[in-house]
């Protein structure tokens, strides 16, 4: 071992050229920080004379774990590196190759992040390539190219949905629902409800009032229709559009009443048309 004049220190060397020089003619050369003591530590800290640090730490307290902190030995762990391979970003029991936990992760080194601004979300800057299957239990916001080899399972992409029910009934004099029609949407957006069908007038002159509603007691559109003889089919359609802020269960009502409640009869088709946000 050599003490320089620079006060560089040399093994395996007689010319060190930098604080600690270390050579070896053959084989590896090897530095080893190794502590008896089973509660403590094997660490390395880099830092300067302002207090800013980094440690690099072996942790015998928490199954041999090798640690990168910011700051001294207790600092926060950033990343850490399991016996088992798996390495945690922001996580320090890692169960993935890797795991990334505290906020999104992003690939790329720009772009203007829209959606993907939590923890467990995923930006991608440019083209997002997958060769086998995508499994998707979030959201998926494609903005770009995404190539998927496989199959693409979106247990909750917010995307056009269409639902269809029929409905035939007696009309009394007041408020009745005739049928009605639920959704369950994962995102905000519109959902256009369309009610029509054919009324068979019991009474000549009578008329029936037929509408859209969000719930079971007012319309949100109506259409009065009706006939000089009874038993004539006279169509009817009657649509509005709803506005959804949230995720949820929505339910929509095609309702009507009779002026005279003389047995008229609705042939009835209500549909709900979903339209994300984005779109």
């Amino acid at each position: 071992m050599v003490i320089a004049s620079g006060g560089y220190v040399g093994i395996g060397t007689e010319n060190p050229t930098r604080d600690l020089h270390i050579y070896r003619d053959a084989g590896p050369a090897q530095v080893g920080i190794v502590t008896a003591d089973t509660s403590s530590k094997a660490q390395v800290i880099f830092g300067d004379v302002g207090g800013n640090k980094w440690t690099i730490s072996s942790d015998n307290t928490d199954s041999n774990k090798l640690h990168f902190r910011s700051g001294h030995a207790s600092g926060t762990r950033r990343v850490t590196f399991q016996q088992d391979g798996n390495v945690g970003i922001g996580d320090s029991t890692p169960t993935g190759k890797p795991q990334v936990a505290g906020d999104e992760v992003r690939i790329g080194n720009g772009g203007v992040v829209n959606y993907a601004t939590g923890d467990g979300d995923l930006y991608v800057e440019d083209t997002l390539e997958v060769d086998g299957n995508a499994e998707v239990g979030g959201n998926a916001v494609v903005g770009g190219n995404a190539e998927v080899g496989g199959t693409v399972n979106a247990d909750n992409m917010p995307g056009c949905e269409y639902v269809v029910t029929t409905g035939l009934a007696n009309v009394p004099t007041g408020l009745t629902t005739i049928t009605s029609v639920s959704l369950t949407l994962k995102a905000s957006g519109y959902v256009i409800v369309t009610f029509s069908g054919f009324v068979s007038v019991g009474l000549a002159g009578d008329f029936i009032k037929a509408g859209i509603g969000s719930t079971e007691t007012n319309e949100d559109n109506w259409q009065v229709c009706g006939t000089q003889t009874h038993g004539d089919d006279i169509p009817f359609s009657v649509q509005y559009v709803y506005s959804v802020s949230s995720a949820g269960t929505y339910t929509y009502y095609g309702l009507a009443h009779s002026w005279s409640g003389t047995s008229d009869i609705l042939r009835t088709t209500i549909t709900a048309i979903y339209v994300p946000n984005r779109y």
